[in-house]
């Protein structure tokens, strides 16, 4: 391999990996913070108790379903879209949300838009 050829090469390594962080990698790691924002607004906005939530669903007495679709990212905040519904013996809870969240952040959230599913309700 001639030294171009080389070059050529590694060049195109570099930007296979660094494309594949950004369109890949990168849009995984927000719906997964989206998805641990939607638990954590479960918490704070007190839609549910989250500890009881997450006992009974490990020990098979409820049903817990998250979705979180990142629709955009500046870098800094998230904008997102979700659904939370946590199911058990004791009823329903269900909430679509529509929130921005501060990237690599716990409690940094805004909601803009709140739909209570359970009962087809806006707020």
């Amino acid at each position: 391999m001639t030294r171009t050829t080389s070059f050529a090469l590694v060049l195109l390594l570099m930007c296979a990996y660094f494309g594949y962080n950004r369109y890949y990698v990168y849009p995984q790691q927000l719906e997964t913070q989206a998805k641990s924002m939607l638990i954590q607004m479960a918490n704070r906005e007190e839609w549910m108790d989250v500890f009881e939530m997450m006992n009974r669903v490990e020990a098979h007495k409820g049903h817990l379903e998250l979705a979180a679709h990142v629709k955009s990212s500046d870098g800094k905040r998230a904008y997102s879209e979700g659904f939370i519904t946590y199911t058990d013996r004791d009823g329903m809870v269900c909430k679509e949300v529509v929130f921005n969240f501060k990237i690599n952040s716990l409690k940094n959230y805004s909601i803009s838009d709140l739909r209570d599913c359970s009962f087809g309700e806006y707020y």
